[in-house]
């Protein structure tokens, strides 16, 4: 992925202890860069694993995926876009 320039935006817990910050999104952001791969994490403080609210309303998801949002090629054959 970081060879095709796919970026990633991630969001992790500091106080996750199933999945530790460190040994889990922060092993992956460190390989993906070192691959040439372009990564954001965000680290929710005092977060664990859990169903916080908040992994689904991080304004910086919204805008990266604004930011890397492509248009629907609407003409291709096999393209089905929703209304």
């Amino acid at each position: 992925m970081a060879k095709a320039h796919v970026p990633i935006c991630h969001i992790h817990g500091d106080s996750d202890a199933t999945m530790p910050l460190e040994l889990n999104s922060g092993e992956l952001a460190r390989r993906y860069r070192a691959f040439g791969g372009e990564m954001t994490l965000n680290v929710a403080r005092g977060r664990g694993h859990d169903m916080w609210s908040g992994w689904f309303e991080c304004q910086e998801l919204v805008e990266f995926v604004m930011a890397h949002a492509r248009p629907v090629a609407r003409d291709r054959p096999g393209v089905s876009v929703g209304k």
